[in-house]
């Protein structure tokens, strides 16, 4: 990867000083492909493609915008990325736990999100005009979220309700254990 990046930027194809930044964003996005590839296989073998894209779609929007644990190195995150996943691709399979007894912890969770985010992992911190973006467009997800769980519990549409209550409540735990992570790192240094 390293002596590809380095080739481009040799070639003028990319500028020297982005080599970091190219190198980054290259190795997060592999890791991100092969998680999502990973999760999409386990969805259709699963027969749940449709529960699990809305699922991920839902999930990641907050995740991106509102934040969370962050592993401390990609191998880490990889794991814990899929043993996670898998674990909800199981849970919206087999229905483990009834949606009815899903709604107040998927409540609180946005609450707690609504309250805590945006959460950064530590390495850059947002300046004021970028975590008034990002609470902004998160408080956005979390209407959109709300809007969407009302119209489920009306037409008594559990297939995409199942979904809906499964990706908040992990959000909310990821921004939960974040805001403890980083408090713990805080306290630390």
């Amino acid at each position: 990867m390293e002596k590809y990046i380095r080739k481009m930027s040799h070639n003028n194809i990319i500028a020297e000083e982005d080599f970091d930044i190219i190198r980054y964003g290259l190795i997060n996005g592999l890791g991100m492909a092969g998680i999502l590839l990973l999760f999409t296989a386990g969805s259709l073998l699963l027969g749940i493609f449709l529960q699990s894209t809305v699922f991920m779609i839902f999930f990641l929007a907050l995740r991106m915008y509102a934040g969370g644990y962050h592993a401390k190195t990609r191998v880490r995150c990889f794991w814990i990325s899929v043993s996670v996943l898998a674990l909800c691709l199981i849970n919206i399979r087999t229905v483990m736990i009834p949606p009815a007894m899903l709604q107040i912890p998927f409540i609180f969770s946005l609450l707690i999100i609504f309250h805590l985010a945006p959460l950064t992992d530590g390495k850059r911190a947002l300046d004021d005009s970028e975590r008034a973006f990002f609470k902004k467009v998160t408080r956005i997800i979390l209407s959109i979220y709300l809007l969407l769980y009302i119209i489920c519990l009306l037409l008594n549409n559990t297939v995409i309700l199942y979904s809906l209550l499964c990706a908040g409540i992990l959000a909310g735990i990821l921004v939960s254990a974040g805001y403890c992570q980083h408090k713990v790192s805080r306290h630390n240094s």
